[in-house]
């Protein structure tokens, strides 16, 4: 098949729901939510702890995917997120499952409370929490339809759904198909089977009108081949090999495949996916934003219009005021003796003969009189006067005055906001996606030798790095005081150079209690893994994160406690990364210079924020949290990158 045959596949189909699902019980069972968010795309995302202590990203997009993610583009707390927060957080989740052979999944959580968390991948799909009794605790939106209504306080209802057709007989999938003219819709629309596994199982297939024998033959390659498929699944995306451009996603290896298409390989579904989406999350954010400009700068610009009309009517109306304010004002005397010649007929005569005073017409019950002047007709109120006649003219002329100047002001203001909406819309650019990476949940630097090296953000921490990833010949390297981060330079058979031994020094004297007391520099000591023990000296003992170090010790003297942090940038990825200043400027466009100070984490991590968006306009999702948990403590900036 040529690229002509892939329209841009954006949803799952129940054979990706299944192969995710599989891949997810070996994945994320037993892991507790450690936070939720929601992303740039609408999705929720569900941070979890696993049980070795790993981090994974599940997101969660109803009416289109269900997978973990390295990706991340922005991490927010709006909308309904807080809520399932409050359900979730701290739960376990003890399984994963596919409702039928459907595109419905469903997390089932253990703990303080039992819930379970049901994912619609279908059209206009849900995503519902539920309690025991099946009762909706919170769900992403309420929804009405002529099948079912999901709604906070009621009873949870699935949507139709089909049944399993690998669990369907012969006869049932041919009265499915019976009522169907295409082979290929019957067994889409008619039982279900994903489009993708058609296309691949029935490619040789060009009849429509089928029988028993032909029925069976057909369902029995389709269940072999979805079943060798969740046994051993391929992963590939398929992409133009012209443009580069991913196509669709696929849990195989399509068998035919044209000329102008290529097959890329991942080790996981979920790998693939991730990687699949991150090409068409950009593209979704930018047409969003440039949508959202859209709609904001149509209000703005049918606002504008609609206040110059205002103003327009304003203007004439101010002009009609003015006009009969000199006229009355001219005929003041006529008019007052018009006005007291009616008043004066009403009390002996009635309004019957208010005519004699020269006037054109009069309404009895709002007391006014119509006069001519100058070919303009005046309407005077006889119970007012002239005199307050004027005074009231002038007042309006006043209020219309004041709402010009107000309406004017308005609209200039919108012309401002119009021109920097047109400003906005033309300038978007595709925002940068913060790739992680499973140490990210540790101080880490990549040394210039290449060399990974990570760091204990706490004792437990401090314990755990040593006990599952510190072998004989790794260094193990710690600043010469109490509390501070274990690092550990994992060598590989290699023999880290002097500079990558101060550049791990460095992050091990700055991510210690000497940056919260202020000193100016520390020694730090490294060994190798050999020659670290948890076993204590007979009648002594080890608290959590503290180690027996046996044998010699290499001393880097006088590191200087300054820590420069700056942002990588690859392709549509970015990634915030620590170490000394030559290190970070060899890397990074972006970066600024901290040494120990008095200003809070939370506040040098805005003020970096507020830096790196103004120099790189494409970091605009970046995060506070992420940024303050790379700051060692209170700081204070001391340079920046000159760009």
């Amino acid at each position: 098949m040529s690229s002509k045959w892939y329209p841009i596949k954006r949803v799952f189909s129940s054979l990706d729901v299944a192969v995710s699902v599989y891949e997810l019980k070996g994945l994320i069972i037993g892991s507790l939510v450690d936070n939720v968010y929601s992303d740039s795309t609408g999705g929720l995302i569900l941070k979890l702890r696993g049980t070795s202590g790993e981090d994974h990203y599940l997101l969660v997009k109803p009416s289109e995917r269900f997978h973990i993610t390295k990706n991340i583009s922005k991490l927010e707390n709006i909308g309904r997120v807080p809520l399932f927060r409050r359900y979730l957080n701290d739960l376990k989740i003890i399984d994963v499952e596919q409702l039928e052979f459907e595109r419905i999944a469903v997390l089932s959580f253990g703990g303080r409370e039992s819930y379970r968390l049901y994912v619609e991948l279908i059209p206009r799909g849900i995503l519902a929490l539920t309690d025991t009794e099946g009762k909706v605790l919170i769900s992403n939106k309420e929804f009405k339809g002529k099948d079912r209504e999901v709604v906070i306080g009621r009873k949870y209802i699935l949507p139709p759904m089909f049944r399993d057709f690998r669990k369907l007989s012969t006869d049932e999938w041919f009265e499915k198909l019976s009522n169907y003219k295409s082979l290929t819709q019957g067994l889409t629309r008619g039982l279900g089977v994903p489009p993708e596994v058609v296309n691949e199982v029935l490619s040789d297939y060009t009849i429509n009108i089928v029988d028993k024998d032909v029925v069976s033959e057909i369902r029995s390659r389709i269940i072999a081949f979805v079943d060798e498929v969740l046994k051993k699944p391929e992963p590939v995306i398929i992409a133009s090999k012209n443009t580069h451009e991913y196509l669709t996603f696929l849990t195989f290896k399509p068998s035919k495949l044209g000329d102008d298409l290529e097959v890329l390989h991942f080790n996981s579904f979920n790998e693939a996916v991730d990687n699949y989406f991150l090409q068409l999350i950009p593209k979704e954010v930018i047409a969003n934003e440039v949508r959202a400009l859209d709609d904001e700068l149509a209000k703005t610009e049918k606002l504008i219009n609609d206040l110059k009309k205002e103003l327009e009517d304003l203007k004439v109306r101010i002009n009609e005021l003015r006009k009969l304010h000199d006229l009355v004002a001219m005929n003041y005397d006529v008019l007052d003796s018009i006005s007291r010649c009616v008043w004066d007929t009403i009390k002996t005569l009635g309004w019957d003969y208010v005519g004699r005073c020269g006037i054109k017409d009069y309404d009895k019950s709002k007391g006014i009189v119509k006069v001519v002047l100058g070919g303009t007709n005046v309407e005077l109120n006889v119970r007012e006067g002239v005199k307050s006649f004027l005074i009231r003219l002038k007042s309006e002329i006043k209020e219309c005055e004041d709402k010009i100047m107000k309406v004017d002001e308005v609209i200039n203001n919108l012309l401002m906001k119009r021109d920097r909406l047109r400003k906005e819309r033309d300038e978007v650019v595709t925002p940068l996606i913060r790739k992680v990476d499973w140490y990210d949940k540790y101080h880490w630097i990549l040394t210039s030798d290449g060399l990974l090296s990570i760091g204990g953000r706490d004792a437990k921490q401090n314990e755990k790095i040593v006990k599952k990833y510190l072998t004989d010949n790794d260094i193990f390297m710690h600043a010469d005081i109490t509390g501070a981060s274990v690092f550990i330079i994992k060598c590989d058979g290699k023999i880290p150079s002097e500079k990558s031994l101060y550049e791990v020094a460095t992050l091990a004297a700055c991510y210690s209690r000497g940056w919260r007391e202020g000193f100016g520099s520390l020694d730090v000591f490294w060994v190798y893994g050999r020659q670290v023990s948890k076993k204590a000296p007979a009648g002594e003992y080890l608290g959590l994160g503290s180690f027996m170090i046996y044998g010699e010790k290499n001393y880097l003297k006088n590191i200087k406690l300054e820590l420069a942090l700056g942002v990588s940038i690859s392709g549509n990825y970015y990634k915030l990364i620590v170490g000394p200043e030559d290190y970070i400027r060899s890397r990074c466009r972006v970066y600024i210079v901290l040494q120990p100070g008095s200003e809070g984490k939370e506040a040098i991590a805005k003020k970096i924020v507020r830096y790196f968006i103004e120099k790189e306009r494409r970091l605009k999702y970046l995060d506070v949290n992420n940024v303050a948990s790379k700051i060692p403590g209170p700081s204070r900036i001391v340079s920046t990158s000159n760009i």
